[in-house]
C-alpha cells in the first residue's frame, strides 16, 4: 500500500508541474509578444523622431532663407553643404 501512495504522490506532483510548466509557457509567450510590440513601437517613435528633427532641420533653413537675422549665413551655407554631401552619397549608394 505505502508503494501504490507513493507513486499516486509521484503523480499528482508531476502533474501539478506539468500544468506549472504549462501555465509557465503561455506566460513567457505573452511576455515575449509584449517585448515584441514595445521594441516595434520603440523603433517607430525613434523613426518619428528622426522625421521631426528632419522637419526642423528643414523649417530652420526656410526661416534662414526667409531671411531671420538670428542665423548667420554662413551656418546655412554649412548645412547646405552638408545636405549636399548626403544627396551625393545617395546617389553614389543608388548608383552602386
Amino acid at each position: 500500500m505505502k508503494g501504490l501512495n507513493a507513486i499516486d504522490e509521484i503523480r499528482k506532483k508531476f502533474n501539478l508541474l506539468l500544468k506549472k510548466n504549462n501555465e509557465l509557457s503561455i506566460s513567457k509567450k505573452t511576455l515575449q509578444d509584449e517585448i515584441n510590440n514595445l521594441k516595434n513601437n520603440n523603433q517607430m517613435m525613434a523613426n518619428e523622431i528622426d522625421e521631426l528633427k528632419d522637419k526642423y532641420k528643414i523649417l530652420k533653413m526656410s526661416r534662414k532663407l526667409d531671411g531671420d537675422q538670428n542665423e548667420n549665413s554662413k551656418e546655412l551655407k554649412l548645412k547646405i553643404n552638408e545636405m549636399v554631401k548626403e544627396i551625393d552619397k545617395c546617389i553614389a549608394l543608388l548608383n552602386k
